[in-house]
């Protein structure tokens, strides 16, 4: 009786042993990789703040180049690339092919610019730029503009002058 407990206590300190290193890598893994995540998401706002700095630059380049790579940054990057859309057409072909790369969760604000009213060339330059990114975005979108444009024109036009601007 007296080995078959020896060899119990001795198979159970190696079991705690080896599963207390497996308990503790784990942890280690799990700290490091909060850890690795919080250092990505840092360097991730920090590389987007200096871009959208890059894009008052008074370089063309370096403003060229800011507004492709803020393609890269997903949604939080669209107010900065929306603001580029009424720039002159190298500027704003930029911007615009950053949205498209962006993809729908882009759209709502993209949408929200070419609902917007403001002076006259900006809001042609903003609503021309977003309704390419829309439609290059969303295909079957240009259904559902067209079926908002007739709720907003219904108010103001009566008429063959309705039906001929909305068969345009």
């Amino acid at each position: 009786m007296g080995d078959r407990l020896k060899n119990t206590v001795d198979v159970v300190s190696k079991l705690s042993t080896v599963l207390a290193t497996l308990v503790l890598g784990a942890a280690g893994l799990f700290v490091s990789s909060r850890y690795n995540s919080a250092q990505l998401e840092i360097a991730e706002r920090k590389e987007l703040g200096e871009l959208i700095q890059s894009l008052e630059s008074g370089n063309p380049a370096a403003r060229r180049t800011a507004a492709a790579m803020l393609r890269y940054h997903g949604s939080r990057a669209v107010p900065a690339l929306l603001s580029f859309l009424d720039e002159e057409p190298p500027f704003s072909d930029v911007a615009r092919t950053s949205l498209v790369a962006i993809g729908s969760s882009a759209e709502p604000q993209v949408e929200t610019v070419f609902r917007r009213s403001g002076p006259l060339r900006t809001k042609a330059i903003h609503r021309g730029n977003a309704l390419y990114v829309l439609l290059s975005v969303d295909p079957d979108g240009s259904r559902r503009l067209k079926r908002s444009s007739e709720t907003t024109l219904k108010p103001r036009m009566c008429g063959s002058r309705q039906s001929k601007l909305l068969s345009i």
